[in-house]
């Protein structure tokens, strides 16, 4: 998420703990998010993605490069064999997803 993004990021945490979930992360796509991230003691990296702090307005070429960066992000994360669900701010989780992953691994 970028700064614009900030109440749903914290939305997105308070459901996901509210679901029982902490293994999370929020990718900080700015260091305004970062700074206001950790100061709420919310687990989250810094993506780097040199994009803007506003709305990536949908279908804006820079909104396909969030989506390229966020494409990037789980190579990355494979390739260090990691196992990973991707989830967008705008998504409430109302359980915790992993139990569910879990009896269907495949």
């Amino acid at each position: 998420a970028n700064f614009h993004y900030l109440d749903f990021a914290i939305n997105w945490v308070y459901h996901l703990r509210r679901a029982g979930s902490d293994h999370f992360l929020v990718g900080a796509m700015d260091d305004d998010i970062l700074r206001e991230l950790w100061r709420r003691e919310i687990p989250c990296f810094q993506m780097a993605s040199g994009l803007t702090t506003r709305d990536f307005g949908w279908g804006t070429p820079t909104f396909h490069k969030m989506g390229r960066s966020k494409i990037e992000l789980i190579g990355l994360f494979v390739e260090q064999g990691f196992d990973i669900l991707l989830s967008d701010v705008d998504t409430v989780w109302m359980r915790d997803p992993l139990p569910y992953m879990a009896r269907f691994p495949d």
